[in-house]
């Protein structure tokens, strides 16, 4: 018989940690000296494996050091532990709960414990869960608006990418966002192909793992938790856009794309334009000229009754765009105009539709007293007499529940205008979308 070591890989570092003892006792005579046949370590505790317990959305940190290096998830509990060594708490988990397999999240390695063993057999589903991956064929399909159907582990089935994001305590205004940017066509298809496991820039790695998750056809649950990546954006944004404080979708989408803009510029080349401001003071021939590049086309509701029983105003979108496109001046003052033009018309339009802000008093307003202006709008939308066209692909709408501001997203899906609110997913008529609140919408342009 061989004696066999226990020890490291090499491309594995780990932390001489003490070892975390639970009620049951820590066993320490490990057979090291075991000569197991190539079969046996083939098939040992893989029956094991428990594929209902695995969640791979939370952030992937040790349970009991609450540290990000070297992690392991355990594929019979689920739980998230560190290193092999003897003295880690991987070890001592697989001593204490006898569960023996566990994978690295590092490099996708699966190992067999307290033997120390590495395991070749395939589980190449749960290392899809980690780590999605999809080829050029897998884009072209969905370039042509067909979607797939994926059937999770309790036989439940759901279509492709239509599929809604946990709520996990105020954070549905950064759902509904994530859902819009994932389900542009030119940023999903840059997310899907490009490796980003080595990017430097934590908030663009995480991003590119989410967008890969909605769009498997493999899940093992029919919906993707946003807990990792918001947990990033926690830290980023200084805890501006934190888990349990609510917050406005548009203040959120515009840090989102900047901070990501940094570190790759298809955000800027999907979303932004360029637009021309000029601007003349009476009495004066100069006119100031400026040009500026934008994320989004901000658009004025009608001004908010002060008689709080009166029905809700309804308008157009196109009057509400009339700045942007009828060449007039906008009388900003007694002494001020501003006339508006669009140079650059983005490749994806962003519309904002301010409701808690008085435009004309220049103040914000309460969820009380918020714009319900209702606005009508067309699913095609034309510029420059129809020289330049966009499609609707996603709508956001604010609704109030509980005295609080809450937010879902219309999408054009498969064909289909689907409704996703957190975990709930409903299909729509598009016809009676326009009787909802919008706040943003994403506009795709077909010419």
């Amino acid at each position: 018989m061989t004696t066999r070591a226990l020890a490291e890989n090499d491309d594995d570092s780990d932390y001489m940690l003490p070892l975390l003892h639970t009620n049951k006792k820590l066993k320490t005579s490990v057979n090291t000296s075991t000569d197991y046949s190539d079969s046996t370590r083939k098939n040992m505790y893989l029956d094991t494996v428990n594929r209902k317990n695995l969640d791979f959305d939370f952030e992937k940190i040790c349970c009991v050091t609450l540290s990000p290096s070297n992690v392991y998830c355990c594929l019979t509990c689920g739980k998230y532990f560190q290193g092999r060594s003897v003295n880690s708490p991987c070890f001592a988990h697989s001593i204490n709960d006898n569960h023996h397999i566990f994978i690295s999240f590092s490099n996708l390695k699966v190992y067999c414990l307290p033997e120390n063993y590495e395991i070749k057999t395939s589980l190449d589903d749960i290392k899809f869960q980690i780590n999605p991956k999809y080829s050029e064929v897998d884009v072209n399909l969905l370039q042509s608006g067909k979607l797939g159907t994926g059937t999770d582990l309790d036989g439940t089935e759901y279509t492709q990418s239509v599929i809604g994001m946990n709520n996990i305590k105020g954070n549905d205004y950064t759902n509904v966002i994530l859902q819009a940017l994932i389900h542009i066509p030119k940023i999903r298809d840059f997310f899907l192909l490009k490796d980003h496991s080595e990017e430097s820039n934590e908030l663009l790695k995480r991003f590119s793992i989410i967008v890969k998750k909605m769009y498997s056809l493999k899940l093992f649950r029919n919906h993707v938790s946003p807990h990792e990546i918001l947990q990033c954006i926690d830290v980023m944004s200084k805890k501006k856009f934190t888990i349990g404080t609510k917050g406005m979708p548009n203040d959120f989408l515009l840090w989102f794309v900047n901070t990501l803009n940094s570190d790759t510029k298809i955000f800027s080349s999907s979303l932004q334009g360029k637009l021309e401001i000029s601007t003349s003071i009476k009495g004066k021939d100069e006119v100031i000229v400026k040009r500026q590049k934008f994320w989004e086309l901000n658009l004025k509701l009608p001004p908010v009754s002060v008689l709080k029983k009166e029905k809700p105003l309804q308008t157009s979108l196109y009057t509400l765009l009339e700045p942007y496109t009828n060449s007039t001046d906008i009388i900003v003052s007694e002494t001020q105009t501003t006339r508006y033009k669009i140079t650059k018309f983005p490749e994806y339009l962003v519309l904002n539709f301010n409701r808690f802000m008085d435009f004309n008093l220049n103040i914000p307003l309460d969820l009380k007293e918020r714009n319900k202006s209702i606005v009508e709008f067309p699913f095609n939308l034309e510029f420059n007499n129809g020289e330049v066209k966009y499609k609707l692909i996603s709508n956001v709408v604010h609704y109030e529940m509980n005295n609080q501001s809450n937010w879902k997203i219309q999408m054009n899906l498969n064909r289909k205008w689907y409704e996703i609110d957190n975990l709930q997913i409903t299909e729509k008529e598009k016809e009676f979308l326009f009787l909802n609140e919008t706040c943003l919408q994403i506009w795709r342009r077909v010419k």
